[in-house]
This record gives structure tokens, sequence and C-alpha cells, in this order.
């Protein structure tokens, strides 16, 4: 066998060792894709979870000033049957104190002819779990009655936790931080 003969088998052998190189190449690209990529690892995951996250946010959030407008939006006049909001607990233990406070409560409205009109001027979230979610509230409720003879504001911070409950966001904690006149 000659060089002449030794050098071609060399280069012939070159193509196969490029096609075995780029396969090897090839293979660990793809490992490494999958790797990276996968939806249970990485930036994917926490991606996924964020979005979780801020739906849960804000769907809470929604309950909780639909809930806040609720309990504070009433009329001496159908202030008797305006007890659904009561429903919005997530457990009749939570509500109780405020089913209590709410028949003395119906008492006085009626006797002072009293309207109230709330609103939720803003209101903030922070999610606890994807089933958890405390949220912070201005809640402005105005009210007329026979007794103030004008319109009295009243302005009121609110912090309450909303629980997914059955698909539905109950409120599992509500506490009035402060109340204020603004007349």
């Amino acid at each position: 066998m000659s060089n002449e003969d030794s050098g071609r088998g060399a280069v012939a052998r070159i193509p196969v060792i490029l096609a075995a190189a780029s396969a090897v190449l090839l293979v660990a690209v793809l490992v490494l894709a999958f790797l990276a990529f996968r939806p249970t690892h990485g930036w994917y995951h926490q991606a996924q979870t964020a979005k979780k996250d801020a739906a849960a946010g804000q769907a809470a959030l929604d309950a909780a000033r639909a809930d806040l407008i609720d309990i504070t939006t009433y009329d001496y006049k159908t202030v008797d049957t305006d007890k659904a909001w009561l429903s919005d607990f997530s457990d009749p233990k939570v509500a109780q104190p405020f089913a209590t406070n709410q028949q003395a409560l119906t008492k006085v409205i009626k006797s002072s002819r009293t309207v109230a009109s709330g609103t939720v001027v803003d209101a903030m979230s922070r999610v606890v779990s994807d089933s958890q979610v405390e949220v912070l509230a201005f809640v402005d409720q105005v009210l007329r009655s026979n007794i103030s003879k004008g319109v009295n504001l009243q302005q009121q911070r609110v912090t309450m936790t909303m629980t997914l409950v059955g698909g539905a966001w109950k409120i599992s904690r509500l506490d009035l931080l402060g109340s204020g006149n603004a007349s």
C-alpha cells in the first residue's frame, strides 16, 4: 500500500467523521433545547405561574370590588331584602358578625330613611396562592338621610382576603381599617 492509497483512505473517511460529529452535535443541541424549553422547568414554568397569579389576582379583585359595592350600597326602602351580600362570605361563621350587626343597622337605616351609595375608588391585590388573594381597597360611601339633611361622605380603607370556593371568589376576612367623614 502506497502513501497515495493511505491518503485517499483518510480523505474518504473525512465525510464519515464529519457526519458522525454532526449527528452527535445535533443530538446534544436537541437535548439541551429540550431541557431548556420543557414546560415544567425554567422560565416557562415561571411565566405560567405568573399568568395564573395575575388571573387569580384580577378575578379576586373584581369579585372584591363587586362585594364592597354590594355591602356599601343600600336603600331604606329595600334594606329588609338587601341581605344577599351576606352570601358573598366563604363561611357562615365569618359572615355571622356582619349578619348580627345588619339587624341593628337595618333599624337605624329604616328610621333615618338612609340611602347609601358605595364606590370603590381604588383597589389592589396581592396573590398569596392561586386560591387566596389579599385585597386593599379604598371605598367612598355617600350617605343621604333625614337626620343629616344633606350628603355625608364616608371614606373607608378596607383589607380583605378573598378565597376561591367552588369556583367563586368569596370573602374569608374583612377588616375596616378606618373611616373618615368628608362632608
